[in-house]
């Protein structure tokens, strides 16, 4: 997917499925002050509330818009899930882990490192990411958001529908 100038590689352990934009309403309430990156909850067709965060904000690129990527994110023995609100998508395909080269992880936000896998040779995605570039980043979802993200979200999935603070 792309997220700005990126193109992104989500390992797909914690997806359940990518949306268009159009796919999922606008979320619910008002951005939460202490988390500029948290938009609030969105309703999928099915009626699964979900926690929402925008990916670029994560990174500290700016917002995106294109598409939505539903995730279950594993907490506490439990699972929450998040929509996390990214560029285009443009393909869903396996990516083998030796795909995956290691980055020195200091060039990257000190919250979000855990977050990055590695760098990814577009090529093994396909010409639509080749396109873009050499290449991009492994984004692992399940160490995306920081344990306060996480129990934020926990917290707003907790209130009962158009109640957020």
């Amino acid at each position: 997917m792309r997220c700005h100038a990126w193109v992104l590689a989500l390992d797909g352990e914690c997806v359940d499925r990518v949306a268009g934009s159009a796919d999922l309403p606008e979320p619910e309430g008002l951005r939460h002050l202490g988390a500029p990156a948290g938009l609030g909850l969105v309703t999928s067709a099915d009626g699964v509330r979900h926690a929402a965060w925008d990916l670029g904000r994560l990174l500290g690129l700016g917002d995106v818009a294109g598409a939505w990527v539903l995730l279950r994110l594993p907490i506490d023995g439990s699972v929450l899930p998040v929509a996390l609100r990214t560029g285009p998508c443009i393909g869903v395909s396996a990516l083998a882990r030796t795909a995956i080269h290691p980055l020195p992880l200091a060039a990257f936000a000190p919250l979000r490192r855990a977050a990055i896998g590695g760098a990814v040779a577009l090529d093994q995605l396909g010409s639509q990411a080749a396109a873009f570039g050499t290449l991009g980043l492994e984004v692992r979802p399940d160490r995306l958001l920081t344990r306060a993200e996480m129990e934020l979200s926990a917290r707003w999935m907790a209130e009962p529908s158009g109640e957020r603070g």
